[in-house]
């Protein structure tokens, strides 16, 4: 597997509604997307899931940019990969910027799959051909608003409640969900406002590879992980899916459905949940999703193509 070109491009695109941490607010998405080609010109997609600043951890869009384009992508030119996995290699010697490497890893994973002509989830290993589903809310103008939003969730079908919480805002919201729903599965998230949380983000870790790792020693040890979310685009979203189906994530993910972020997405079909709370992996090649081209046309920023001659 030789890769050839590597298509950089940067997104925007907006919330359906503002999700608050406590790290600030956040209203629309600035998203770095990848596409690789192989010699035979199939394709493979990843997106890179660093925020718009650098809150969350030290990366973010306006640092992986220039790393992608000046080091991660020129590295991976011209390579030719024994299989997916082996990209992870290329990178060693990278400090950090696991965003970064994971948006192109995760791009080699999803080409792999597709010259393959299997689904992502099953070329990582995945046993689940469902997996249960979640959903993360934000911090809310009052008590009555969360309870109100988490109610609605419910009804949707989706089996975990993560609710967001800060200092100061922490017990009260959380023993008022638990006194009006005391059967849900409920998580409370700070991110990171008092000490870090235990689960698997694919861009925190660095990619595929990384996350089988950590879904292997944590299944041998009996420890339940789950998937955990960064407000990914569709293709993200999509690697999530696949993740999720190894056989360590037995706690509802972050994985939920595109309508309660975006108006539209940019995949097809879009991520939908079943009324059980269930999202069903697609049985296609790859990530199992159309990327919709003349969709990211109208939402591009900026865009950087790098092959051999750049």
């Amino acid at each position: 597997m030789l890769i050839r070109r590597i298509e950089l491009r940067e997104i925007h695109l907006a919330l359906l509604h503002p999700f608050e941490t406590s790290f600030g607010r956040t209203t629309e998405r600035h998203i770095i997307l990848i596409r690789v080609e192989d010699a035979d010109e199939a394709e493979g997609w990843g997106e890179c899931v660093a925020d718009e600043k650098p809150h969350y951890n030290e990366e973010w869009t306006e640092s992986a940019w220039p790393v992608l384009e000046r080091f991660l992508a020129p590295m991976a030119i011209g390579v030719d990969l024994a299989s997916a996995a082996a990209i992870h290699s290329i990178f060693e010697h990278i400090r950090g910027n696991r965003m970064a490497k994971a948006a192109i890893e995760t791009a080699v994973w999803d080409l792999d799959a597709r010259r393959q002509g299997q689904p992502l989830w099953k070329l990582l290993g995945g046993t689940k051909t469902e997996i249960a589903c979640g959903v993360s809310i934000g911090l809310q103008p009052s008590i009555d608003a969360l309870l109100t939003k988490i109610e609605r969730e419910i009804a949707s079908g989706y089996q975990r409640i993560k609710i967001k919480i800060k200092p100061g805002h922490d017990i009260d919201l959380v023993r008022a969900v638990r006194n009006r729903f005391p059967d849900i599965q409920l998580m409370a998230d700070a991110n990171s406002a008092y000490t870090l949380d235990i689960n698997i983000k694919l861009g925190r870790v660095g990619g595929h590879v990384e996350v089988r790792r950590i879904e292997a020693l944590c299944r041998e040890r009996g420890i339940p992980v789950w998937c955990g979310g960064m407000l990914e685009a569709g293709i993200g979203r999509a690697h999530n899916i696949a993740l999720s189906t190894l056989a360590g994530f037995v706690l509802p993910g972050d994985v939920s459905a595109s309508e309660r972020y975006w108006d539209e997405d940019i995949i097809d079909p879009p991520v939908t949940v079943t009324p059980r709370g269930t999202i069903v992996p697609l049985a296609k090649p790859g990530i199992g999703f159309e990327v919709k081209r003349g969709r990211l046309d109208s939402l591009t920023v900026r865009k950087k193509i790098i092959d051999a001659a750049s």
